[in-house]
């Protein structure tokens, strides 16, 4: 039985985790955190007992019905689908902008209203100097619908996150290391190549190398859990913040659905202090936030991404490494994009070990 070696307990590495282990491989998996899930994480807040995600939003999407399949083989979704508010003025815009907010305000005041301030926040860059890249992710709705995604499959996982990641982890093949010191444990070269038949790794592929042609620049997020009465807007999850300074959006968990069930217990009308639990997220860069990284730094200038096509060159010596995931190829990718490319990762390398 080869041994399989994976770095990164997240969606990635929990995907071919579970794809290899299905055709008959032996295979480790590490992760630094005491968790698994990666930045999907979730758990249950002790004051009130709503589950909340620990590294901001995480909504399930797509249109890739292999990933929806595959999903619901350990998870069942429940009917959730994201709404994100703006708050301006005092009053509550639709995110993605639709035709009401387009009847409302001009293309140029929603830019310098709606997303300015925000992306100057997130990326610490003027919007002149972002990325294409970036500016490309801003969506726009030709109808009157309050939802942020139009996927086809959309939900959030009954019993979380967490829980889903573990079912994926539950098979007699895997054995989990959690709270691993990478570098000491399992990063010596040698003992990478001879000690294992091939390495996935999802840690950042700078780090991996030991930051030989320096280190990628990452933005994170630093989150503040605070509790309210209730929630600004009944049923919104998440809400922009469209100010010059202070957080970029608070998320309000007891909007969540799956969270229905703690809030149906309460009287609408009693008052409790800790009712409404939300994170408030502010941006910052990765070495001001522990190396905890979250969006990959895209400059116009291409210096981030042609540092990258170094590590990129310099990987190819490395013949039984994969650098997999957000991290380990340098990009920011949704959930059913991570489950994805973990499936082909896993499906390649199968398909390759049999020549």
């Amino acid at each position: 039985m080869k041994k399989i070696l994976i770095i990164g307990a997240g969606f990635t590495g929990a995907t071919i985790a579970r794809t290899l282990a299905e055709a008959g491989y032996s295979v480790e998996i590490v992760d630094k955190r005491d968790h698994v899930a990666g930045n999907a994480y979730d758990y249950k807040c002790s004051g009130n007992g709503l589950r909340m995600h620990k590294y901001g939003p995480h909504i399930f999407h797509t249109n890739n019905e292999k990933v929806y399949k595959f999903i619901n083989r350990f998870c069942e979704l429940d009917n959730y689908r994201h709404k994100v508010k703006a708050e301006f003025n005092g009053e509550y815009f639709t995110l993605p902008p639709n035709k009401d907010l387009k009847k409302r305000f001009t293309t140029d005041e929603i830019l310098d209203i709606f997303f300015k301030p925000y992306t100057k926040k997130m990326w610490n860059i003027s919007w002149d100097k972002l990325s294409s890249s970036v500016k490309n992710r801003l969506k726009f709705r030709d109808d009157d619908s309050d939802e942020y995604f139009t996927d086809k499959y959309q939900g959030m996982p009954k019993e979380g996150y967490t829980k889903l990641v573990e079912n994926m982890l539950n098979h007699e093949n895997i054995t989990l290391f959690l709270n691993s010191n990478i570098k000491n444990d399992c990063m010596g070269k040698h003992r990478i190549m001879w000690e294992y038949d091939h390495v996935f790794s999802a840690m950042p592929i700078d780090e991996f190398y030991n930051n030989r042609f320096s280190a990628l620049e990452w933005r994170s997020v630093k989150f503040r859990e605070v509790h309210y009465a209730e929630a600004p807007v009944e049923g919104v999850f998440v809400i922009n913040n469209t100010t010059v300074l202070g957080a970029t959006r608070t998320a309000y968990y007891t909007e969540l659905s799956s969270n229905n069930s703690w809030w149906d217990k309460f009287i609408r009308g009693d008052r409790i202090t800790w009712r409404a639990s939300a994170i408030a997220e502010y941006p910052c860069d990765a070495d001001m936030n522990n190396g905890e990284r979250y969006y990959p730094v895209k400059d116009p200038d291409g210096y981030n991404t042609e540092r990258y096509k170094k590590y990129v060159e310099y990987a190819k010596g490395d013949e039984n490494v994969t650098h997999v995931g957000r991290c380990g190829k340098y990009t920011y990718i949704d959930m059913d994009q991570a489950i994805n490319q973990g499936l082909q990762t896993a499906i390649k390398y199968i398909e390759k070990d049999k020549e």
